[in-house]
């Protein structure tokens, strides 16, 4: 585990140990698939300390599936404080287009369905973690032609 989440987590303890909630430090706002640095490990904090949602689980349901923008995940976690399932937050949190985001929170506050309040959600059963882009090597950079082994019984 990265030093800085290491000590967010130490952070966290104490005031959520007073809420009998210490076990959330290390298994959300330190899990390092989904919390990449201290910063986002502090917003996760902030989930928790807040007095809702009274089911700390839709903080980690924001984590898991709001992994595009960490706006939009700070919407998510603000959505979910407002009373409103974590759910339908992660739905319009996953909506792409901060307008038809904002549309989405202000439907589902009225009671409205996240599926039914945006078209643009990002359908995703569940958590993927976003792929690690892979160095090019020299070789692939070549055309077939070009490749050493092409030219192998050459040599």
């Amino acid at each position: 585990m990265p030093h800085e989440l290491v000590e967010a987590c130490l952070v966290c303890v104490a005031p959520m140990e007073r809420k009998h909630l210490g076990w959330a430090c290390s298994q959300y706002c330190a899990h390092h698939t989904i919390i990449n640095d201290k910063e986002q490990s502090m917003d996760c904090v902030e989930c928790l300390a807040a007095d809702l949602p009274t089911d700390k689980w839709y903080c980690h349901v924001c984590m898991e599936q709001v992994i595009h923008s960490m706006d939009a995940r700070r919407q998510c976690y603000a959505c979910t404080q407002s009373g409103t399932d974590g759910y339908e937050c992660a739905t319009c949190g996953k909506v792409g287009n901060m307008e038809e985001r904002a549309k989405c929170f202000e439907c589902i506050k009225g009671g409205g369905k996240a599926t039914e309040c945006s078209k643009d959600y990002v359908k995703m059963p569940g958590y993927t973690k976003p792929p690690k882009t892979k160095a090019a090597t020299p070789e692939a950079k070549l055309t077939s032609a070009e490749h050493p082994a092409a030219h192998a019984d050459t040599l």
